[in-house]
């Protein structure tokens, strides 16, 4: 797994507040990422019945992005499973500053971002790693949806895109996770899970024409959506 390696490139942790991000050896991020991915893949076949579905469609090397709906606190963990090199995800800064919980999520490649606030911090940092080479991935709806459909994309996943067009965007359906365990719901359910694989594309592909930044924005979130959502048809 010698992607797993891949060197962890510093996050902007938040202004306030303990704060539990750490970066650590590339050695052992490699360790406790393939350890926890073997875990999750077990856990989630006894409990979920998970299926990967277009698991060859994430590139093998170079800069990816792979954007995801999100339904469920599940979904961070279970996309590890669509590919083999080693994910970089944001997470909220106030996973951060629990202990133990900031130890470990920094060792899945979790780093933190201020959600509301406009955290350009976090953009670079999702910038930095896309130069890197490495694979990112992102929830363009910002944070869960409440009721399970899939939502309109955040200004975020494009401001990335449009400085770095080039990169390659590999969407991914999640059904079920939201029935496993939705954002009102307490209890764990014993739901089938599924992540569909789509076909790369690039920001070209998508064909828009729009000069105006904030038009152009919300466009490119609407058409990445809609890649997400037809994802394996």
């Amino acid at each position: 797994m010698s992607e797993a390696a891949e060197k962890q490139e510093p996050a902007q942790p938040p202004a306030e507040g303990k704060n539990y991000y750490r970066v650590y050896p590339e050695w052992l991020n490699a360790i406790v990422y393939f350890f926890c991915r073997v875990m999750v893949y077990i856990v989630a076949k006894l409990m979920f019945r998970v299926e990967v579905r277009g698991f060859g469609n994430v590139p093998a090397t170079g800069a990816v992005m792979i954007v995801a709906n999100h339904g469920s606190h599940l979904d961070p963990p279970l996309c590890s499973l669509v590919s083999r090199r080693r994910l970089s995800y944001l997470a909220k800064s106030d996973l951060f500053e629990k202990r133990s919980l900031g130890y470990f999520i920094s060792f899945l490649g979790a780093f933190p971002i201020r959600r509301g606030e406009g955290d350009r911090g976090a953009i670079k940092t999702c910038i930095n790693i896309l130069k890197q080479g490495k694979v990112l991935l992102i929830f363009p709806e910002g944070t869960r949806s409440p009721d399970g459909t899939i939502q309109q994309a955040k200004t975020g996943v494009a401001m990335i895109l449009s400085q770095l067009p080039d990169t390659v965007i590999v969407p991914v359906r999640i059904d079920g996770s939201f029935e496993a365990w939705g954002k009102n719901g307490g209890k764990i359910m014993r739901k089938k899970i599924i992540l569909t694989v789509g076909q790369a594309f690039r920001v070209a592909d998508l064909g828009l024409q729009s000069s105006a930044k904030k038009q152009l924005y919300h466009d490119m979130g609407r058409e990445i959506m809609s890649k997400i959502m037809s994802a394996g048809a």
